[in-house]
């Protein structure tokens, strides 16, 4: 698996993200992506957490903070994580 790979290189900092379907606006077509967000998006609080979709911007600030940050560690941010990162 590439993130066990990649846990193997020996980084001192390794931020492995794990988004469910990302929203926001796209050059190409991908019809199943669209039709599971006209679906997932008016659900998405029934669905759990490491499966609701998340917008692009969200995930783009997660990073940013991610990338400021000092913390030495491996760690994987999924569902809610993902948010929370944002919140400060």
């Amino acid at each position: 698996m590439l993130e066990e790979a990649l846990s193997e290189i020996g980084f001192d900092r390794l931020h492995i993200l794990r988004p469910s379907l990302l929203l926001g606006p796209r050059t190409e077509s991908r019809p199943g992506e669209y039709l599971g967000k006209l679906l997932m998006q008016p659900l998405s609080f029934l669905i759990p957490w490491k499966y609701r979709p998340i917008h692009a911007r969200i995930m783009a600030n997660t990073i940013q903070q991610l990338i400021r940050g000092n913390e030495k560690g491996h760690y994987i941010w999924e569902g809610k994580d993902l948010y929370k990162e944002v919140d400060g």
